[in-house]
């Protein structure tokens, strides 16, 4: 240790600057190399595959990402979806320093600075893990430094090219993730005189047009993105989501980072300088904002790490700017010294691949290749998640989908329907369904059905056309729509078709068959009116308003294929 503190005595800044810039890229792009696909990265591979304005859960950012990385890096593994990711996190450091204007022979400041940013967890672990929050924190670093020269320039031309930059940088902040709009309101919080700023309205402007084709996407699939996240999320208050919130948040950015980017965004919060204000605003608003949010949901950690950036800042210059005593001082190294040695080990395990399957972060190959061996090249199909068929396809480079389950969440597998070119062909099912078989590899089993022709029903939609109630009794004529290019069989050899009334009323979930009156075969892409009936004597005992859907199951799994409908129970 004494060397190396000589060591770094002896140089220079810029040496020393270059060399921890250089550390920090080496270290992203070994980390992106060794450390295993995360299942939420194997599905953005998919959306990589399938360029698009949308996808289900993101705006589409993430995916371009992802495809630069596989042209850039053409050799497989783990690069072609990371790369893009080491090189824009490296900018993203770049820019923050940038914006610290930090002295050139500030070498003190200079240390912190990266030893602070090595030390912040989900900071660092999008610096070699492809989300969408990868290019959220570039476009977050680049609106700082923009909007910190706009701040201090005088010159109207610049001011405008500062504008316009602006406006590039929301737009892209928002193409990146929606939470990026936060960025942009809490700035203006923080300075209300922006308001009145016509450069500035066209800046927004600009980020809006930016912003549009997304729009446009959303619109023609029925806004996906904006009810899952607006609607589908919620699910009401649960005390626990409260508690685990700022415990999850010392972990986000480490127990001393979050102090004391808390402790100085309080301080200054109401400071002269237009632009401090921002990060504190920004800093406090988020951890404000998310606080809130845990009572209507349970709010995952990360979603707040677009603070980290205004927090590098923040604290740099709190500390360039402290008139700390030498004890402080020498704590405050000590302890962040801690922090960086801490996340370095646990990165350094993370690279071996030893943890536990069930970590999400190594072991999962095992469980794909064996899939592989079993089904060869027939086409896998999975309920329920999206984990699996995003796997399969990343390691074994297969066809696979997954089917959306009534009580699953709806994803990007919905929208490209690929069970369409499934639909009566040779598929391998993962399920525990007939004659299903199981098999079992080191660390676990799954079971496999080979089914001679596939019969989904995700894809038949259902429209109601009269509703009439009598007692326990509900009788419904509805509209079946075959959407697939095969007929479909109510009585299919291996998947036969039941028909469901599901509701739920006072946390109680109604599921009732219903009789059927209707040909037993839709054909492909035609219409077939259908009437059903049942029965549940839960329904009369409750006064109270019941919302319904039509579900169709074939066998082994439950597909919601109505819009919900409400009777009087």
């Amino acid at each position: 240790m004494s060397r190396l503190v000589s060591y770094i005595d002896h140089i220079s800044a810029a040496k020393l600057r270059r060399l921890l810039f250089f550390f920090w890229f080496l270290l992203n792009l070994l980390q992106a190399f060794f450390t295993e696909i995360h299942a939420d990265e194997a599905y953005y591979v998919l959306y990589g595959s399938h360029l698009a304005w949308g996808y289900y859960d993101h705006p589409p950012m993430v995916a371009l990402l992802v495809w630069l990385s596989s042209k850039l890096w053409s050799f497989g593994g783990c690069l072609s979806v990371r790369l893009m990711t080491v090189l824009l996190h490296t900018a993203t450091v770049f820019l923050i320093y940038k914006t610290t204007d930090l002295e050139n022979d500030n070498k003190k400041g200079l240390l912190w600075f990266f030893l602070t940013g090595m030390s912040m967890t989900m900071f660092c672990v999008y610096g070699f893990m492809t989300t969408p929050d990868v290019p959220l924190l570039f476009f977050t670093a680049l609106f700082f430094y923009v909007y910190k020269r706009y701040l201090q320039s005088n010159n109207s031309g610049a001011q405008w090219l500062y504008a316009l930059l602006i406006g590039l940088s929301v737009g892209c902040m928002m193409l990146s993730k929606y939470m990026g709009v936060l960025i942009v309101i809490f700035t203006i919080l923080s300075n209300l005189s922006l308001v009145a700023d016509k450069k500035m309205w066209v800046a927004l402007l600009i980020g809006i047009g930016l912003f549009i084709p997304h729009l446009c996407w959303q619109y023609a699939n029925d806004f996906p993105s904006f009810s899952y996240h607006l609607v589908g999320r919620s699910t009401g208050m649960n005390f626990l989501y409260f508690v685990e919130y700022l415990p999850n948040q010392l972990l986000v950015f480490n127990p001393l980072v979050f102090c004391l980017m808390l402790y100085a965004a309080w301080r200054q919060r109401f400071t002269h300088d237009y632009f401090t204000r921002s990060l504190s605003w920004c800093i406090i608003g988020f951890i404000v904002f998310f606080l809130f949010s845990s009572f209507r949901g349970h709010v995952e950690p990360h979603w707040t790490v677009a603070a980290s950036v205004p927090a590098l800042l923040l604290l740099t210059k709190w500390y360039v700017q402290s008139d700390l005593t030498l004890k402080n001082e020498s704590l405050l190294w000590k302890l962040s010294a801690l922090m960086f040695a801490i996340l370095l080990i646990a990165r350094i395990v993370l690279a071996l691949n030893v943890l536990p399957e069930r970590f999400g972060l190594a072991g999962k190959r095992e469980r794909y290749d064996k899939m592989h061996e079993v089904c060869g090249d027939k086409p896998v199909v999975f309920a329920g998640s999206f984990q699996d068929p995003s796997l399969y396809m990343y390691f074994e480079g297969g066809q696979a989908t997954v089917l959306s389950e009534l009580h699953s969440r709806r994803t990007q597998y919905d929208i490209l329907a690929a069970e369409h070119t499934m639909q009566g062909q040779p598929v391998c099912v993962m399920a525990q369904v007939h004659d299903a078989k199981c098999y079992e590899y080191q660390s676990g089993s799954f079971y496999c059905y080979n089914a001679k022709a596939l019969q989904a029903a995700n894809r038949i939609g259902v429209e109601i056309a009269e509703v009439t109630t009598q007692g326990d009794s509900l009788y419904l004529k509805v509209q079946m729509s075959n959407s697939y290019d095969v007929d479909f069989d109510f009585d299919h050899e291996e998947f036969p078709i039941s028909v469901f009334i599901v509701g739920q009323a006072d946390g109680i979930v109604l599921p009732s068959k219903c009789t059927v009156v209707g040909p037993k075969i839709i054909p492909a892409r035609r219409d077939e009116t259908y009437y059903l009936a049942c029965k549940c004597a839960e329904w009369d005992k409750k006064n109270n308003e019941i919302e319904l859907v039509v579900c169709l199951r074939n066998s082994w799994i439950t597909s919601q294929n109505s819009k919900p409908f409400k009777i009087i129970g």
